[in-house]
């Protein structure tokens, strides 16, 4: 990569200036994460209050879209074959290959979390300059700069950031590109199929699940069974409506979310693969860069990983339980901008969750 979510910020030496019409002359907000920032007098960019608040919405639904799309790409790594034979051991060895050249999932994958450590720097440096807190969320406009533009700094407008944030994406994807020359290098072999698995599972060191429930657990869409509305708002602080999906060769998935609060919670059925915890011991292991295997819970047995390269830095834990042996379901909980700001754990957050929908799904199974 070009830049590291984890290096320096990408808006560091710029600083965002609020010009209020009636506010007396205040010193811009400048650092970013890394503590670096520009003055009044150098580059970067000013704006009025309400248009600061109106870019503020847009980062946030920017960097929501992006949160959204990292527990699809985390759980993408489960991929396994559909038979064990060479055309389809090939063809998911270049979605999910972990060595060179990587398989597109992998790289799709590292593409999401960059664009989301672009998106969320510019909200915090966004907030500062508004003088709203990590800690309550809320604005104090005793804290708002107010300063006239000067030379070298920029008036910032909705096209603006939208350009900022266009260059931010074409840059990530320019650094992830690798070289096309380059000889690839040998990496395992795929998996076996479900079908010859299935009669060895659990397989890869996952271990056994002892008392099973029954397949219909699963059978219905999470944005009705996984969890109640009452949970949704002891999570949230309120019951957000949730987005149904399906991801293909992996099962069905409800996203809820908070924009204001960044706070983000997507629930997965793990159905199409087969494999239960085998698949995420296989195949989502070896690219973990975080990886715990949790006490069990309520006897279910769960691990939590983010295979993400900055790890839980970004605020991305996933947990999966299996509730069979060839059966399991995912949660990644982001906490909001105050928890994380707090240190808050995603994976201890997500584990929360996770009982909450295995208490429902022994409720339907009526266990």
């Amino acid at each position: 990569m070009s830049q590291s979510a984890q290096g320096p910020g990408w808006l560091d030496g710029l600083a965002f200036t609020i010009n209020d019409a009636f506010g007396a002359g205040g010193a811009a907000v400048g650092g970013g994460a890394s503590g670096g920032g520009g003055s009044p007098g150098g580059p970067g960019f000013t704006m009025s209050r309400d248009d600061a608040l109106s870019m503020l919405k847009l980062a946030k639904t920017v960097r929501e879209h992006f949160d959204l799309m990292r527990p699809k790409a985390h759980r993408l790594t489960q991929i396994t074959s559909p038979a064990d034979e060479p055309g389809s051991n090939g063809y998911t060895k270049l979605l999910v290959n972990q060595g060179e050249p990587k398989g597109t999932f992998v790289t799709g994958k590292e593409q999401v979390d960059e664009e989301f450590a672009y998106a969320d720097e510019l909200v915090n440096r966004l907030e500062k300059a508004l003088g709203i807190t990590e800690a309550s969320d809320g604005q104090a406009s005793s804290d708002v700069n107010a300063a006239e533009p000067e030379r070298g700094v920029r008036v910032m407008t909705r096209r603006t950031l939208t350009a900022v944030l266009g260059v931010a994406a074409v840059v990530s994807a320019a650094g992830c590109s690798g070289d096309p020359n380059a000889a690839p290098a040998s990496s395992a072999p795929v998996s076996a199929s479900s079908s010859a698995a299935a009669a060895t599972l659990p397989h890869s060191g996952a271990p056994k699940v002892e008392h099973p429930l029954p397949a219909s657990v699963l059978s219905g869409q999470p944005c009705q069974e996984a969890l109640a509305s009452d949970q949704l708002t002891q999570i949230f602080g309120t019951a957000p409506q949730g987005k149904p999906d399906t991801l293909p060769g992996i099962g069905p998935e409800c996203r809820w979310a908070n924009i204001d609060s960044g706070a983000g919670l997507s629930v997965g059925y793990t159905t199409q693969t087969h494999q239960g915890l085998s698949g995420v011991y296989q195949n989502t292991k070896p690219q973990s860069k975080v990886w715990r295997e949790l006490p069990p819970i309520q006897a279910f047995p769960a691990v939590a990983a983010s295979t993400f390269n900055a790890g839980t830095q970004t605020g991305f834990c996933g947990v999966s339980v299996g509730v069979a042996d060839d059966l399991s379901f995912d949660v990644s909980l982001t906490p909001s901008d105050a928890k994380r700001a707090g240190g808050a754990d995603p994976c201890e957050l997500s584990a929360r969750v996770a009982d909450m929908v295995v208490t429902n799904l022994k409720r339907k199974a009526g266990a």
